[in-house]
């Protein structure tokens, strides 16, 4: 709140505060603005506080330090992961697909927000990009959340669907009966149940 005084009256003013921070350079800005029924233009008046200005700085470097060490932390347990359905829940955590890396074999990446494994050991070139290079990467194939059922991709060896796996396939949901299912539900009508 703000007192002044203007043409003989005395006027309580309320000030409404704000914070803002530059995106560019990190500069905090802090202040207050009066206004009021009877303010004008002419009333109006910032107030800075550096101390509340290197507070809130500081609280905004904590809340990126903190986002930053958690992000490091997921990314840590998520290249501890060697199943595809926990690396599906977590696949935030994976590295982009990128030129000139090398891979070990078992590393989760994504590339178009797909998730694959590594199947062969290699330096990446522009031309071996996860979606064409089919010996070189697995797409993971299975929503772990259950709450998106997939089109039926044809897997190879290296990501065949599982027992319990739910696909769609022309249509109709199927779920797998067997292990190693590399059959779509026409080819293999015993590998599946309709559901």
């Amino acid at each position: 709140m703000r007192l002044i005084e203007k043409d003989g009256f005395r006027i309580l003013i309320p000030s409404y505060g704000y914070v803002f921070r530059n995106i560019e350079n990190g500069d905090i800005y802090q202040g207050e603005i009066y206004l009021g029924k009877y303010a004008s233009i002419e009333d109006y008046e910032e107030v800075k506080d550096h101390t509340v200005n290197m507070s809130i700085l500081n609280t905004f470097n904590e809340i990126d330090t903190k986002e930053q060490s958690l992000t490091k932390i997921g990314k840590i347990v998520a290249n501890q992961v060697t199943d595809d359905i926990v690396a599906l829940s977590i696949q935030e955590f994976y590295d982009i697909w990128e030129v000139g890396i090398s891979y070990t074999v078992g590393r989760y990446i994504t590339h178009n927000d797909i998730l694959y494994k590594v199947l062969t050991e290699h330096t990446s070139q522009a031309t071996w990009t996860p979606d064409v290079s089919p010996s070189l990467f697995a797409k993971v194939l299975i929503d772990p959340s259950g709450e998106t059922i997939p089109e039926w991709v044809q897997p190879d060896s290296t990501n065949a669907y599982m027992i319990g796996d739910k696909v769609m396939f022309e249509g109709i949901t199927y779920e797998s009966t067997i292990d190693n299912n590399i059959w779509s539900p026409t080819e293999y009508p015993a590998g599946w149940k309709q559901i």
